[in-house]
């Protein structure tokens, strides 16, 4: 529900917000993911926040900060996530040294506590998360099932094309245009059948902005 909240008060239209919504909360992705699993939940949340970050506070030292924190969540949430904070990343070095400073800080304030906790031990650490790598490395893009590439390759591509054919809003374009290929990515190099979800924010952001720059 929050998540949806955000995506739809990201776009300006009163009509493309309300479907937006709408199809937010009726997204089979988001209700069977985020009903069973709570990883799931919780990153198209995130990506919902900085998105919804990058349409409302423009360039100020306290959306560095908020970007940043949201960064660093999104690494210790799931590995699927690493495409938010990498998008985030590369919009603060084109805002300038300044930015990237401010929101690299942030990040590193945030991160720390969880990275001495893991290296209080961390070969335990390691010993756990090891098997879940191994797990996702171990398929290849060239093993891909038609029926899995049919799931979310075809909606993807169409809300990029969607982008490219959008004049306005350039900062935010380029969050979601390298958000989405990068979690598209991560998708198919996975093959998990449950991480469609981590792009759906991207893709009904796309489309809202689509009909929102349009009508």
């Amino acid at each position: 529900l929050a998540a949806s909240l955000c995506l739809g008060f990201s776009l300006t239209n009163k009509v493309t917000k309300i479907w937006t919504i709408t199809l937010c909360l009726t997204c089979p992705f988001i209700i069977f993911s985020s009903a069973i699993i709570r990883m799931e939940a919780l990153g198209v949340l995130l990506s919902s926040i900085a998105i919804y970050q990058i349409t409302r506070y423009k360039k100020s030292n306290k959306q560095h900060i908020i970007l940043g924190v949201i960064a660093s969540l999104c690494l210790m949430t799931h590995p699927m996530l690493v495409a938010c904070s990498t998008s985030l990343g590369i919009i603060m070095i084109m805002r300038g040294s300044k930015a990237f400073t401010i929101f690299l800080l942030s990040a590193l304030i945030v991160l720390t506590p969880y990275v001495i906790y893991i290296m209080q031990d961390y070969q335990i650490f390691f010993l756990q998360i090891e098997p879940q790598l191994a797990r996702k490395t171990a398929r290849s893009i060239l093993t891909l099932s038609f029926s899995y590439f049919m799931q979310i390759v075809p909606l993807t591509l169409l809300s990029f094309a969607l982008l490219l054919k959008i004049k306005k809003n350039t900062e935010l374009k380029w969050f979601l245009g390298i958000s989405v290929l990068l979690t598209l990515f991560l998708i198919l190099q996975s093959q998990e059948f449950n991480y469609h979800v981590y792009a759906m924010p991207y893709v009904l952001t796309i489309l809202g902005l689509y009909f929102d720059v349009s009508s």
